[in-house]
């Protein structure tokens, strides 16, 4: 088992960390390494954390599987803590930016100076709109609690990956 506790979890990823990079930033580089299996380059341009990303904290597009699959990637601090509807319900409307070309159109030209914008073009995802399914994946060092549950249970678009390092790599 790997201690996913703040600040332990840190150990997981220190070659990611940069004072240039959200701390959840470096952990969702870790992830896409870990478990999509991407190498270093494609991880961290996979990443796109930043001030004015609309709520996306990276996005991966799998041609052969035909998806886009947005992420969400939160740290907590606090050991106890849990993650609610609240911050899965915020996450549902993000993606509801990515389910038309129309949309993405929009953020594209809203995010085009951020790394967001230059993500959604170079990943082609207008044009993949209408032929890959669109997913979500919120990634989290705490679990969901029931409200979480709850909502999870009638949103199948997004997968819940909490308390995710304790799955072996």
């Amino acid at each position: 088992m790997i201690d996913v506790d703040y600040p332990a979890l840190l150990s997981l990823f220190p070659e990611h960390l940069d004072p240039e990079r959200s701390e959840s930033a470096s952990m969702l580089i870790w992830y896409l390494q870990s478990y999509y299996r991407l190498d270093e380059e494609e991880a961290v341009s996979s990443v796109c954390d930043q001030r004015g990303d609309k709520g996306v904290d990276g996005i991966y597009v799998n041609d052969d599987n035909k998806t886009i699959t947005v992420f969400q990637a939160k740290i907590n601090q606090k050991n106890d803590s849990t993650v609610g509807d609240k911050a899965l319900r915020e996450f549902a409307g993000t993606l509801t930016q990515f389910s038309s070309a129309e949309s993405m159109k929009a953020i594209a030209v809203s995010a085009k100076n951020v790394l967001l914008g230059k993500l959604i073009n170079r990943l082609d995802l207008i044009n993949k709109a209408s032929t890959h399914e669109l997913r979500g994946e919120f990634i989290s060092n705490a679990d969901s609690d029931q409200n979480g549950d709850d909502f999870l249970a009638i949103t199948p678009q997004i997968t819940f990956l909490g308390n995710y390092a304790n799955v072996a790599v």
